[in-house]
């Protein structure tokens, strides 16, 4: 959640929206450790 708040990504009722996240670390310079961010951008699946 910090890093959320530093990097300006928002936070909707409590969650991270993913994408957001993967795009504001790219765009700011940061690197997410090897194979993070194809796994935070999977399709979750769905319930129903």
């Amino acid at each position: 959640m910090r890093l959320c708040v530093q990097e300006a990504v928002p936070i909707y009722n409590g969650r991270i929206d993913k994408t957001l996240f993967v795009n504001s670390m790219s765009a700011s310079g940061r690197r997410l450790p090897e194979g993070a961010q194809s796994l935070m951008l999977e399709q979750q699946p769905s319930f129903g």
